[in-house]
């Protein structure tokens, strides 16, 4: 139940050229804007040899994770291509969740906002009296609609579908399904969040898959593809219906979401169910991993740093 397409953006056009997105968003609703939805993160990047060279940036970046937690830092725009392949030999193990947290973070916080700015446009265009949208702004809307796999003009679900995962829970699926990075798929496949794929040219087999398993762990080129495909995946497969209805709530009734009572609906993304969702909520309690659900990215200005192993 782990399959799903890769999610695009487009909020790193308007950072690299100095735009600014936030601003923009309701501009680009009323009056036409891009015309494509989805986002195409940039390739290529600055070179890291190892776990030390990408903490040591980290520090550069002045990108702390205590700063984060407690409110005073934010998080750099970078996009981190690659874990580091001596994650798995780091003797310290808080040393390698806080490296893994460091990684993803960023990666979600950018995924997460394009994924805002496109449901204030959504929102942005639905509001506008019958007849009273452009052709491009129908057009926007059908392509946002394709993506998201629902039927041309079902507004309402598509509403319920164009919405955020809360970065701790990504965070604990992540940590879940990847062993805080180490795991063969997430070094060989950056296969994060454990998708499956039953194309034998799309993924890598379990070492303990039977001849009657069929599934393979989905590959990514790299890690943005992976939280994007994450993302989409929650956002539009059958199996995933009661997390958008229970976060469709959340909004409608409290506004904030609750990544604990969110996590009680991925009965279904694993074959342990329970044992599944009992793992991720205590890996996001024992971690405090709800304290980034309010982490900031940082103020947009100049080029992103892209990170690439």
């Amino acid at each position: 139940m782990r399959g799903g397409a890769v999610l695009g953006a487009t909020v790193l056009l308007s950072i690299l050229t100095g735009g600014s997105v936030v601003a923009n968003a309701v501009t680009d609703a009323v009056s036409g804007g891009r015309s494509t939805p989805g986002f195409a993160w940039p390739t290529g990047g600055i070179q890291v040899a190892d776990a030390a060279d990408l903490t040591r940036r980290f520090f550069e970046m002045d990108y702390h994770l205590h700063a984060v937690r407690e409110g005073f830092g934010d998080v750099p725009r970078m996009i981190l291509a690659n874990l580091p392949g001596d994650l798995t030999e780091l003797a310290s193990a808080e040393q390698r969740k806080a490296l893994f947290v460091q990684a993803m973070l960023p990666l979600l916080l950018q995924a997460n906002e394009e994924i805002l700015l496109e449901r204030e446009r959504l929102f942005a265009l639905t509001a506008l009296p019958a007849g009273g949208r452009s052709r491009v702004q129908e057009l926007w809307l059908a392509q946002l609609a394709e993506q998201y796999a629902t039927e041309p003009g079902d507004l309402d679900e598509l509403k319920r579908r164009v919405d955020i995962v809360p970065p701790s829970l990504a965070l604990a699926q992540a940590a879940v399904e990847s062993g805080w990075g180490t795991s063969r798929f997430a070094q060989e496949a950056n296969a994060v969040f454990g998708q499956w794929t039953y194309e034998p040219s799309q993924g890598l087999a379990p070492a303990d898959a039977t001849e009657t398993d069929r599934h393979y762990v989905r590959s990514f080129d790299g890690l943005p593809a992976s939280v994007s495909g994450y993302l989409l995946n929650l956002n539009t497969h059958f199996a995933y219906a009661s997390f958008r209805n229970r976060r469709k709530m959340m909004r409608d009734q409290v506004g904030d979401l609750d990544p604990f009572a969110l996590a009680n609906t991925l009965l279904y993304y694993s074959k342990t169910r329970g044992e599944y969702v009992t793992a991720v909520r205590t890996i996001i309690e024992r971690n405090g991993l709800v304290s980034y659900d309010n982490a900031r990215l940082r103020d947009l200005h100049g080029a992103i740093p892209i990170l690439r192993f």
